[in-house]
């Protein structure tokens, strides 16, 4: 998975996107099933800790 900065950094702009659409896709949807993957932690593991506090 990319970081969201490097992602910023690679495709700064539509043109770059245009560019190589299907490689920005991949990479995009990368990010998002990272950041999907995230929340389902938060959610299943982080948020049932802080409501036993």
């Amino acid at each position: 998975m990319m970081p969201t900065r490097d992602m910023l950094e690679k495709w700064p702009v539509g043109g770059a996107i245009e560019n190589d659409a299907v490689e920005f896709i991949r990479e995009t949807q990368s990010l998002l099933a990272a950041l999907g993957n995230r929340v389902d932690r938060e959610n299943k593991d982080l948020y049932p800790l802080l409501d036993n506090l």
